[in-house]
């Protein structure tokens, strides 16, 4: 690796141009003349620069061709190139907060020319943020967009869902574009417990995420569009001298206070005691056969849950050039991420590289790739979660009256099995978490190639010409093992499992787009394109057992297999569309958009179908008779229009055979039936909103309503169990979301060199299901999906408390009474697990080179099903294992008044059955992230021959506030709590060098 990155330096090096720095200065005025203050003075593809002082001089180091970019919130940004020049004086026009380049399907238009709802986030969001993944920077920067992590492990899976829940059983994330090549994203791997695709990704080679909403800016996507569409644009390279950026970063991460504990040797003790006392028993009685008796209070403390966690640590390298001249230009970075878990056993390490460089052959011909390499390695914990040899959830359940070490006599008897560990922990499986830990490995390792060719060729004046072949490929191989002495492999001689898995994508595009204006005030766009895309999945894996030594760790050195499989799958979309985009005078404007696709996942009869949109926007500021001083911009925007979900199985609408042996011969029946009628999920979006520019740039932002219906949904309909089966795959049922998004960023303060500014932007989402097959109610598990309800809805008994006479539970029937059996307890629709209220913002101070930014995220509104509570909170039933200190304030005495029932040993009173009791408020509000930095002053930089230097200290997830009790109430759009890992706290440094 050393060898890589001396490599990479040498080529970068090699590109490197010899100039001489010297001092450019200037003055910054308005139209008026005035001195504007605060102006930010940027060498163009490096953080270099400055801000004009209080009367709007500048004074920057520069070098012979930099490109220099004036920018103010609320005027129209400049790019003058200084050439030879040593004063600039620069006057900025007026506001046009609506002028930004925005990449939408399949082009670039600007906010000002927008008919839909679209949001961009740009790269200062995503650089140097300590995280391994986009999607999760991306929480509480884009209204209407629910980002949950599932997993604070590193390389953890995270939920996506924009602007609701868009589906019961098919699909509900966005559609990923990475520079025009649609990729794979969620959980790829097979044997990890968690893992995110987009953690191959570097999040710093990214120059901006359009986030595309409602049906005019995402229905060219057609079939995959109707979650919403998400387009990734990595950097590219600008005419110019070659620019250097070298990036370190490293840290620590922690567990965050949160309010869950598990009981010490005492408080258990004492728990025991009194639960068999309370059943009658004697906790004293030695010749019990119990294997807990005699209970009596033990030197012995272990504290299993502080074993399971520990102190991570982030480190993090990149180098990055770009530049070129005007033929060619070139974007190359390489970076090196390691990131260890607060949890034990977790790790990612991931090496990455992006090189995107395109050539202006001719000044018809230019051609070009974006190609991204990478590889992850990622260390998973033992169990899965659901295993008592699982860190988090073995520490939570282990009796702190067990030891981690054997005794001298259990190592002289060889109980240890030659390891020092204990493994006599009854009713745990002989597991003991420090020892699985170090006595197991599951290890994932994934190599990406992501990317592109391309071409673009005018045709005539006006009229080009694009083909583009795009492949996402992912490999990823993992291997687990479990020693001989482990508590699961000491019956087998250890076992090990080694799974490949190859993931290919290829998309094939072609486009002819067609611009042309005339009279000077009627202005046509015409795109028109055809699209193939292809994903094929294969899967092998292979157990093996009984290995000589531990050393021996590849599947040919077990003497037996163990078990194997593999598997492959395929699906296959073509589609043409077309957009025409027109605006009379760039104040009215009109753009229609339809889309025709085929899926091979869908039935014979329905594999086609359309989509389109249509949407108008007017600029009201741009009228004559508008004259309100105050107001830059104003425009009114609304859309209409469809978009497909084809997020199911590959093969749901085909009739299937499984294969086996029936009296030792090969055999084969029926295992699905056809449905060559099954067809599409539809959504049809209705977006209006207002676009503004207020005060000279300083008030701006956007107010947005939706209302998207989404019908034929993907269900699985029952039938009659005379077919043979109990369901069959069907389109029935509808659903809506709808509601409100508000984005605004002001300049609360500008005076002299200090400056203060807010980002804040806010979604009210309502969700709906509106129809279901005859009305009647789809119930799974704790979930209901019930007509006039939200989707998922929780469905449990509703508890009532304690009885204060006797400590036994109580619960409510349907009518409000209350009664003391579980079973004649009625279930009832207890909340729902998805935050139906979101929200971000970003205050940022500055004071010439000093800035400090605090980010804070809410989401409110969802109830989350703790279903370990069950187990650590048992009241007895679960004899023998830990309990959470929650069990402290038991009902111990007539009188007293609580919500934990009485303690019995195997209770069997129905008090820890899943009801509302396990049901808690999910709301919480986050500091996500603060940021203090130093931006060296370029005179500074320049002496160290340097053009820039950016130190900087940041906290991620600093403060959670939450009335939740268990260890993180960000769990997931599931809303189901069994021991999650939660997300750290995380404190790191660095800086940015620019040469």
């Amino acid at each position: 690796m050393k060898k890589f990155f001396f490599s990479l330096i040498v080529c970068l090096l090699a590109m490197t141009q010899v100039y001489a720095q010297r001092t450019v200065s200037g003055k910054v005025t308005d139209d008026l003349g005035e001195g504007l203050p605060g102006v930010n003075v940027v060498i163009k593809g490096t953080t270099t620069g400055t801000t004009t002082d209080i009367d709007g001089n500048y004074r920057l180091q520069v070098n012979d061709g930099d490109m220099l970019v004036f920018s103010f919130v609320g005027f129209e940004a400049q790019e003058i190139n200084a050439g030879t020049r040593s004063v600039i004086d620069v006057t900025m026009g007026g506001a046009t907060e609506l002028q930004e380049v925005i990449v939408v399907g399949y082009g670039e238009s600007t906010t000002k020319k927008l008919t839909g709802s679209i949001d961009k986030v740009d790269a200062k969001k995503f650089e140097q943020v300590p995280l391994p993944s986009f999607d999760n920077i991306l929480q509480g920067n884009v209204a209407g967009l629910n980002v949950q992590g599932t997993s604070g492990m590193p390389g953890g899976a995270t939920n996506v869902r924009l602007r609701g829940i868009g589906s019961i059983n098919a699909g509900s994330a966005p559609l990923y574009v990475l520079d025009g090549v649609p990729i794979n994203v969620g959980d790829l791997s097979r044997d990890q417990q968690t893992a995110n695709a987009l953690a191959s990704l570097n999040p710093n080679d990214i120059e901006n995420v359009t986030v595309l909403k409602d049906a005019s800016a995402a229905a060219i996507y057609g079939s995959r569009a109707a979650n919403g569409v998400i387009i990734i644009t990595t950097k590219k390279g600008k005419p110019g001298t070659t620019k250097f950026t070298l990036r370190v970063q490293q840290g620590f991460s922690e567990r965050r206070d949160d309010p869950f504990d598990v009981m010490n040797s005492a408080q258990f003790t004492e728990y025991m005691r009194e639960a068999v006392i309370n059943t009658g028993g004697n906790p004293d009685d030695a010749s019990s056969a119990s294997t807990y008796f005699p209970i009596v209070p033990d030197t012995v403390d272990t504290p299993w849950l502080d074993l399971a966690f520990q102190d991570g640590s982030l480190k993090s390298y990149e180098l990055s050039a770009s530049g070129g001249d005007e033929k060619t230009r070139f974007f190359i970075s390489g970076s090196f991420l390691d990131q260890e878990g607060i949890a034990v056993q977790t790790k990612l390490e991931r090496f990455s590289s992006r090189f995107n460089i395109d050539h202006s052959a001719t000044e018809k011909l230019t051609f070009g790739v974006n190609l991204t390499i990478s590889n992850a390695k990622q260390n998973g914990r033992y169990g899965g979660g659901t295993s008592f040899g699982d860190p988090i959830y073995g520490g939570m359940y282990l009796s702190p009256l067990y030891p981690i070490f054997a005794s001298q006599e259990q190592i002289d008897n060889g109980d240890d099995r030659g390891t020092g560990f204990n493994f006599n922990t009854p009713g745990f499986s002989n597991h003991n978490i420090v020892a699985t830990q170090a006595l197991s490995n599951n290890v994932a390792n994934s190599f990406r190639t992501t990317g592109k060719v391309f071409l673009n060729y005018d045709i005539l004046d006006g009229l080009t010409f694009t083909q583009s072949v795009g492949m996402d490929m992912v490999r990823i191989t993992e291997d687990s093992w479990t020693s001989q002495n482990h508590p699961d492999g000491v019956n087998d001689g250890g076992f090990v499992t080694a799974v490949s898995t190859l993931n290919r994508d290829y998309v094939i595009t072609s486009t002819l787009n067609y611009n042309t204006s005339f009279n000077d005030v009627h202005n046509v766009s015409i795109l028109a394109g055809n699209e193939f895309q292809n994903a094929n999945r294969e899967s092998i894996d292979v157990t093996a057992n009984n290995f000589p030594s531990d050393k021996l760790r590849t599947i040919n050195s077990g003497a037996a297999n163990f078990g194997y499989g593999a598997f492959g799958t395929e699906w296959a979309i073509w589609g043409v569309f077309s957009r025409v985009n027109y605006n009379f005078d760039e104040r009215f404007f009109v753009d229609v958009s339809v889309r025709r696709d085929g899926s091979s996942r869908f039935g014979a009869n329905n594999r086609f179908a359309t989509f389109y949109s249509v949407g108008a926007g007017w600029n009201i500021a741009d009228e004559d008779f508008f004259n309100v001083s105050f107001v830059d911009q104003l425009k009114i925007r609304g859309s209409y229009g469809t978009s497909g979900n084809q997020s199911i199985g590959n093969f749901d609408s085909r009739g299937l055979y499984q294969f086996g042996s029936y009296n030792g011969q090969s055999a084969s029946f029926p295992s699905q039936l056809d449905n060559p009628d099954l067809t599409w999920e539809q959504s049809q979006q209705l977006d209006i909103g207002i676009d503004y520019s207020l005060f000279q740039g300083r008030l701006s932002g956007s107010i947005d309503y939706y209302n998207k219906e989404t019908t034929d949904m993907l269900l699985d309909v029952p039938i009659s169990r005379t077919t043979g089966f109990t369901t069959i795959d069907q389109n029935l049922g509808t659903m809506v979301n709808k509601g409100f998004e508000f984005t605004v960023s002001s300049v609360n303060a500008r005076v002299g060199d200090f400056s203060w500014a807010t980002d804040f932007n806010l979604s009210i989402n309502d969700n709906e299901v509106t129809s279901l097959p005859d009305g009647a109610d789809v119930i799974s598990g704790n979930n209901i999906q019930r007509v006039g309800e939200s989707v998922n809805s929780w469905y449990l008994p509703v508890y009532a408390g304690v009885n204060p006479a006797n400590g036994a539970p109580l619960w409510y029937d349907e009518d409000g009474n209350v009664v003391t059996a579980y079973g004649q307890a009625d279930r009832q629709i207890v909340g729902n697990p998805v935050a139906n209220i979101l929200s971000g913002m970003t205050n940022t101070f500055q004071y010439k080179g000093v800035s400090v930014s605090a980010f804070f995220f809410l989401s409110h509104g969802n109830e989350i099903y703790r279903s370990v509570s069950r187990f650590i909170n048992s009241d007895g039933s679960r004899f023998g294992r830990n309990q959470s200190t929650e069990q402290l304030r038991r009902w111990q005495q007539p009188g007293d008044v609580t919500d934990v029932p009485i303690i019995k040993q195997g209770n069997t009173d129905g008090g820890n059955n899943a009801s509302t009791r396990q049901v808690h408020d999910g709301s919480f509000l986050r500091l996500r992230n603060v940021t203090v930095a130093y931006n060296l002053p370029s005179t500074m930089a320049s002496k160290l021959k340097l053009t820039s230097v950016r130190i900087y200290a940041q906290g991620q997830n600093v403060k959670t506030w939450t009335k939740y009790p268990g260890l993180d109430p960000e769990v997931g759009v599931g809303g189901v709590d069994f021991g999650l890992y939660p997300q750290p706290r995380s404190y790191t440094v660095g800086i940015d060098i620019g040469f």
